[in-house]
């Protein structure tokens, strides 16, 4: 009974396909050179990784991956769309993605230069 039991789990349980199964049922019969293969299935692993980092219950590890993927690039080369992610998050957290370091040096040469302005008087 219980081996049937486990059957019927394993039947119904949808399973994901690892990287290297997901390259493969993509290229099929198709001629690729090793290093393309290779490369799309190091594609595929960051996707996977991606994937369970978003998941995750840690707000630190979903912030630190969407300031990854509202970088430059990806904006460059219009892939917002593939990575799956929301648009509206991706716009959040563009905002609070690495500070520029001049911006921030003059904000607090701007600071600086309140303090003594106020000192003065």
């Amino acid at each position: 009974m219980w081996k049937l039991q486990k059957k019927v789990q394993r039947l119904n349980k949808k399973s994901e396909l690892s990287p290297r199964t997901a390259v493969r049922k993509f290229v099929r019969a198709k001629n690729i050179s090793p290093q393309v293969r290779r490369q799309l299935v190091f594609a595929e692993v960051i996707k996977k990784q991606v994937n369970i980092s978003l998941n995750s219950p840690s707000r630190k590890v979903k912030h630190a991956a969407y300031k990854i993927f509202s970088g430059s690039l990806v904006k460059h080369y219009r892939m917002q769309n593939h990575l799956g992610l929301s648009s509206h998050m991706l716009r959040k957290y563009a905002k609070t993605s690495i500070k520029d370091p001049l911006k921030y040096k003059e904000r607090t040469d701007k600071q600086r230069n309140r303090q003594k302005v106020t000192e003065f008087f």
